[in-house]
């Protein structure tokens, strides 16, 4: 484990700042949240039917009345479990 006790975003090249945790937690805590967001809620459709019609595609082809985590909630939350995963592989073990 090379990274064990070291500063993740650094490399492996130095100690643990806490600086660092903290800007790299709340990243990570923003990525959870907007990915819930896409995935649970009116706004991911939505999202996917603006950027449908900015690139000229179909909009009624692709699910897009219905946030992905009703329609495939095994995905959804397999994607939602591994960010959590790997947030805690980073955060608790490089603090050891």
């Amino acid at each position: 484990m090379p990274l064990l006790g070291k500063d993740h975003l650094a490399r492996g090249s130095g100690d643990v700042q806490l600086f660092n945790k903290v800007a790299y937690t709340g990243a990570n805590f923003s990525v959870q949240y907007t990915t819930y967001r896409l995935l649970f809620t009116d706004f991911g459709p939505w999202c996917a039917s603006v950027v449908a019609q900015k690139l000229g595609l179909d909009t009624s082809a692709a699910l897009l009345d219905t946030p992905i985590g009703e329609a495939r909630p095994l995905q959804a939350y397999l994607l939602l479990c591994g960010i959590a995963l790997y947030s805690a592989k980073v955060n608790i073990m490089c603090n050891m």
